[in-house]
């Protein structure tokens, strides 16, 4: 149930993307950047070939990308159902800070054994602290509902410095 809000979430996304898209014009996919070819392919209803699209981007690290194969994986999108692909992806997008993978990444887990649920708060947790509003959200419901109750405090796994923050000096 928890992932299908989301996932309604994440389709009220494509709808508004779709309708960006048709307020562009007609611009065909080819003219498209790859990402928004993934998705004009996927809102014409063509899940094998928006799959390729990302999945094509996901391995180059574009965090998006892997989001939308994390949920292609989760939903049968194009490919097979794959909770245990899903969760690859949606690991590859959450540790690239993108906040819907870490969202998505928070979910997959918190549904698991004890020690995957305190793997699945800190995720949501990461979401909410980033902005996330639907980890917020979940995070805020589950206090109040003690949907956490014996599980152990987050604790954020150590940030990874990006490479536009290290300067190394030519001597």
């Amino acid at each position: 149930m928890i992932q299908t809000r989301h996932t309604m979430k994440i389709m009220r996304g494509l709808f508004f993307l779709s309708a960006l898209l048709l307020l562009i014009g007609n611009t065909s996919a080819e003219e498209l950047s790859p990402l928004a070819a993934g998705q004009s392919a996927f809102n014409a209803g063509n899940y094998s070939l928006s799959f390729s699209l990302w999945s094509t981007l996901a391995t180059q690290g574009n965090a998006e990308a892997q989001v939308f194969v994390g949920l292609s994986y989760d939903n049968g999108w194009g490919t097979e159902r794959s909770a245990r692909l899903a969760r690859v992806w949606y690991r590859k997008a959450a540790k690239n800070d993108n906040t819907s993978g870490q969202y998505l990444l928070g979910l997959h887990y918190i549904q698991g054994s004890s020690a995957e649920r305190a793997k699945g708060l800190m995720w949501l947790q990461r979401a909410a602290d980033n902005g996330d509003s639907a980890a917020q959200h979940f995070i805020q419901k589950g206090k109040k509902r003690g949907w956490f109750k014996g599980i152990p405090s987050p604790r954020a796994p150590a940030r990874k410095k990006q490479a536009s923050q290290t300067v190394a000096l030519a001597e």
